[in-house]
């Protein structure tokens, strides 16, 4: 998905007069998006038309620029004849012309030189502002992850704890070996979980 779609959702999101607009609760990339978007968004809207302005000078150099080239030549056969036969006004004439091609020529090569190197400016400043953000934004995720991989395990040691009561209410005298039984296994069904925790593991 570009950058121009996802701000184009992220207005449509924060658009304020948008009823169906809904609050929930927003993934680690929507922080990082919702951070980072308004930040280039004059980057995007000038990237948007520079882009399309690059297209259009595409399209004239593929189909203009050899026309000009053909007519060039035209130009300095009828020049040749011209000064040959004396004919120095039509020459002179011609040779105007065939500047103005040159020209324009120039012309059209520098201006995709210039639109091309300004979009490059633009994916530049993009990285810059993405960097920014990110070291920014990263502290508030990882304390997040962190708070919820904290949530994760002390659910575990109250579910423990009710156990133990449970075993000195009963008399059930529930072993130790059910404690370590509770986090996921590296064999059994869980398997698959446990080693999605052991890859996070230093």
């Amino acid at each position: 998905m570009s950058l121009q779609t996802l701000f184009s959702d992220y207005r449509k999101k924060t658009d304020p007069s948008n009823p169906g607009k809904e609050e929930a609760e927003q993934s680690p990339f929507d922080v990082l998006m919702t951070a980072f978007l308004p930040l280039v968004e004059g980057l995007l809207k000038e990237e948007e038309g520079l882009q399309n302005t690059l297209d259009s000078l595409g399209h004239t150099n593929t189909e203009a620029a050899p026309l000009w080239e053909a007519k060039g030549r035209v130009l300095l056969h009828e020049i040749d004849n011209d000064l040959s036969q004396g004919r120095m006004e039509k020459a002179e004439s011609k040779r105007a012309e065939m500047e103005q091609l040159k020209v324009r020529a120039t012309e059209l090569s520098q201006n995709i030189e210039k639109t091309a190197n300004r979009l490059l400016a633009i994916q530049d400043g993009k990285l810059r502002v993405a960097k920014k953000v990110f070291s920014e934004v990263y502290p508030s995720l990882r304390a997040e992850a962190i708070t919820r991989l904290e949530s994760a395990i002390d659910s575990l040691a109250g579910t423990w704890d009710d156990i133990q009561k449970y075993s000195l209410e009963t008399g059930a005298n529930v072993p130790d070996l059910y404690r370590r039984r509770l986090p996921p296994q590296p064999l059994g069904e869980d398997r698959f979980l446990y080693e999605k925790i052991k890859k996070w593991l230093p």
